[in-house]
Order: structure tokens, then C-alpha cells, then sequence
């Protein structure tokens, strides 16, 4: 978006154009600025009089009619006046600094209400250039960038350096390619710190999760996941909870061999008669099955003479591994 001017382009029609990407204008005097904001009070009090009115205003709310055109304007009527004007000011070269890519204080410099004509608009930041209306429509329609009459003259400035002092030119040509080096050189380091940095949170970040899956008898699984480097929290879990199960499955089917392999295993009650150890679902934990059993079977109890946490122990022992019945007398 171009703004283009050759006549005035000043105040609310200024503050329009500093959304334009570039203001060109068309000469030497064309007028710029007058960047700022007026309110204006009219007492029409004596003019009533003459005409024999007099106005009473009724009024909700306290600066509601506060600067009445019926009453001469009072202070307080004034300062609300002059808050509203510094308001919207505030605005204008805020967005005048914006839209020119300005400080505020260029801004301000440029925003005092004057009027800047012609070049003096281009030293002060308001536009970009001279430039007829042709040339703005032609490089716009063609695509070219606009070149205004001071960039014209840099470009013969370093033409004329290159065919009059060739040994300068080569010689800023070696200088700006040695600056350009060693900016670049200065760039990909600075990446490269940065991604290992990246890199390093990254893995910490990826092993924290994979501790955090950490299931008793499973470590080797944690372990392996961490060692190769791409293995995430969400695989080590999965793994986790396949071998958990495969685990289940084994002791459910170990506990049904040595169920198989006790039923039918006389055991000696108090009174002499001989009774079967009452079935329990193999698939229940130790501890669990160790209370059934107990409960149910008055024989273990005669057996282990009361313990509890002896036949408990000696199940635990037995499911490990530990011990193994061979027979009973």
C-alpha cells in the first residue's frame, strides 16, 4: 500500500496515510504534518442574552454539559476538554510511531503541529521520498521497488566509486563479505549451542518420563528404553504392562500346577481324619489365597498349630521357589 501526495497531506489525512507501507510526495512543496489535535468551545451566552434566552441546562451526571456552549466554559469544563484533546493525541503519535516504525520521542519531534514542506517532511520521518504519480503506478504495476530521487544518488555515488576508485570499491566489496563471514560464522555457532541445549533438555525431559513408568521387577525394561536414546514414555509403558501381564500369567499358571499337584494330598486333622486342602482361584495374590485356605481348611490351621504368618511365610516361600512339598506324612 502506497500513499502518494502532491498537493497536502496533513493532520487526520497524515494520520491515515502512516498505515500506508511508504508516503512518497511529489516535490519540493508539498505540505506534511500539522500532527496534532484542537477542540473548540463557542459561548454563545451574550449572543442569548441579546435575543432575550436563557438556557437551564438539567443535567444527570456530573460532566455531562461540563463545557455547555450556553455558559461561559469553566475550569473544570476546560480541563475536561483539554484531557479528551491530550487523549487523543496520546494516540496519534502512538500510532504515527508505529505505523513509521519511529521512537516515540521521533515522533513527538515530528508531531507539534507544524507544518513541514517538502524535504524537510523526508528529514523529519513523515514520508519516504519524491516521486511522481507515474513512476509510483509503474513500479507498483511492474513489481520493481520504488527508487526515489535520493536513492537515485546513492546508486551513481557507488557506480561512480566503482569505475573512478576501483581499489575502494574492492576493497569495501572484501570488507562487507568478511563482516557477512563472520556474522554467519557467529550465527550457526550460536545455533549450534542452542541446539544442544535444545537436545539436552530434550533427553532429560524423555528420561524423566521414562523413570516416571517405573514398575518393581521390570527395571531392565527402563533400563534398555533409556540406554537406546528414542524409546518415549509411552512405548516403555506398553512394554511394561505386556511383561506385567506375561508375569501374572506365569505365577497363575505355576500356582495351578502346585494346586493340581496338592489336591488329593491327605492332611492329617486333629481328630485323626484325613481331609483335602478346600480349592481356592489360583489366579488370586499369595496373600489373598494364603487367607482363603487358612479360613476354609481346618486342617492347615491344626497343621501350622495357629500361625497365621507362618503358613503365610511358608506359601510365599513355596510360590518362589523356595521350598517344594515332596509328600506329606
Amino acid at each position: 500500500v502506497i500513499a502518494w501526495t502532491d498537493g497536502m497531506i496533513a493532520s487526520a489525512a497524515y494520520w491515515i496515510a502512516s498505515a500506508a507501507d511508504k508516503i512518497y510526495i511529489s516535490g519540493d512543496t508539498v505540505e506534511v504534518g500539522s500532527v496534532g489535535v484542537v477542540a473548540t468551545h463557542v459561548d454563545y451566552s451574550k449572543q442569548d442574552e441579546q435575543f432575550g434566552e436563557k438556557y437551564t441546562e438539567i443535567t444527570a451526571g456530573t460532566y455531562k454539559r461540563i463545557a455547555s456552549s450556553h455558559s461561559p466554559l469553566s475550569p473544570e469544563g476546560r480541563q475536561t476538554i483539554q484531557d479528551q484533546v491530550d487523549h487523543i493525541y496520546t494516540v496519534f503519535v502512538g500510532n504515527i510511531a508505529r505505523n513509521r516504525n519511529m521512537s516515540e520521542e521521533q515522533a513527538l519531534k515530528a508531531a507539534d503541529g507544524r507544518i513541514f514542506i517538502g524535504r524537510q517532511a523526508i528529514e523529519v520521518g513523515l514520508v519516504d521520498g519524491v516521486s511522481t504519480f507515474d513512476h509510483v503506478i509503474n513500479s507498483m504495476s511492474s513489481g520493481v521497488a520504488i527508487i526515489t530521487s535520493e536513492e537515485e544518488s546513492k546508486i551513481m555515488n557507488i557506480t561512480e566509486l566503482k569505475e573512478k576508485h576501483p581499489e575502494l570499491f574492492q576493497a569495501a566489496v572484501d570488507q562487507g563479505k568478511t563482516e557477512a563471514a563472520a556474522s554467519v560464522a557467529a550465527q550457526v555457532e550460536a545455533a549450534k549451542v542452542e541446539g544442544i541445549s535444545a537436545g539436552a533438555e530434550t533427553e532429560k525431559k524423555r528420561i524423566s518420563e521414562i523413570m516416571a513408568q517405573a514398575v518393581s521387577g521390570h527395571e531392565a525394561i527402563i533400563e534398555a528404553a533409556i540406554a537406546d536414546g528414542k524409546s518415549d514414555a509411552g512405548s516403555v509403558a506398553l512394554k511394561i504392562v505386556a511383561a506385567e501381564k506375561a508375569l501374572r500369567a506365569q505365577k497363575a499358571a505355576d500356582a495351578a500346577t502346585d494346586a493340581a499337584a496338592l489336591k488329593g494330598v491327605a492332611v492329617t486333622s486333629a481328630s485323626g481324619v484325613e481331609a483335602n486342602t478346600t480349592a481356592v482361584d489360583p489366579n488370586l495374590p499369595v496373600e489373598e489365597r494364603a487367607k482363603a485356605e487358612w479360613d476354609k481348611t481346618p486342617a492347615i490351621r491344626t497343621e501350622f498349630k495357629g500361625n497365621y504368618d507362618g503358613y503365610l511365610a511358608f506359601k510365599k516361600a513355596e510360590e518362589s521357589g523356595k521350598i517344594k512339598i515332596l509328600g506329606r506324612k
